[in-house]
C-alpha cells in the first residue's frame, strides 16, 4: 500500500523524501516495482475480467448474486462475498431503474376542507374566529 502511494505521488515529489516520510527504503520500492504479481493478484485480475464480461453481457443490470451464478455456471469456484467485494472495489454496479410506484390514488381523494375563516386569520379575542 505504501509503495502504491509512492508510485502515485512520484509525479509530484522526489522519491527519497517520500520513502523517508513513509519509513520505507528506496531499494524496497524498486524491488516492489520489479516484482511480478502474486497468485492472488493474478486470480483477482482473471475474475475481474470475467465479472466485467458477464456484467456487460447483462447490459449492466446484474448485481453480485447473479454474476456469482454466471461464474458458477462457468465452473468458476468463488464466493458471493468475494464477487461483491471485487465489484465494489472496481465500482461495478447494476444500473437498474427504479419502478414508478403510485403512492396516491386520486379518485378516492376527498375534496379540500371548506374555508370557514375566509382567509381572515386575525381576531380581536383569543379562541374566537
Amino acid at each position: 500500500m505504501k509503495y502504491a502511494f509512492i508510485k502515485a505521488q512520484r509525479k509530484h515529489h522526489a522519491l527519497t523524501p517520500l520513502c523517508l516520510a513513509l519509513n520505507v527504503s528506496t531499494s524496497g520500492y524498486y524491488d516492489w516495482l520489479d516484482r511480478s504479481p502474486s497468485a492472488t493478484e493474478r486470480s483477482k485480475q482473471r475474475l475481474l475480467t470475467k465479472i466485467r464480461c458477464f456484467h456487460q453481457a447483462s447490459r449492466q443490470t446484474y448485481g453480485s448474486p447473479r454474476i456469482h451464478q454466471d461464474l458458477a455456471s462457468a465452473e468458476e469456484c468463488v464466493s458471493v462475498n468475494r464477487v461483491a467485494r471485487l465489484m465494489r472495489a472496481e465500482h461495478i454496479q447494476s444500473k437498474m431503474a427504479k419502478r414508478f410506484v403510485i403512492t396516491t390514488y386520486s379518485k378516492n381523494t376527498l375534496s379540500a376542507a371548506p374555508d370557514r375563516l375566509k382567509r381572515v386569520f386575525r381576531t380581536t379575542q383569543p379562541n374566537r374566529a
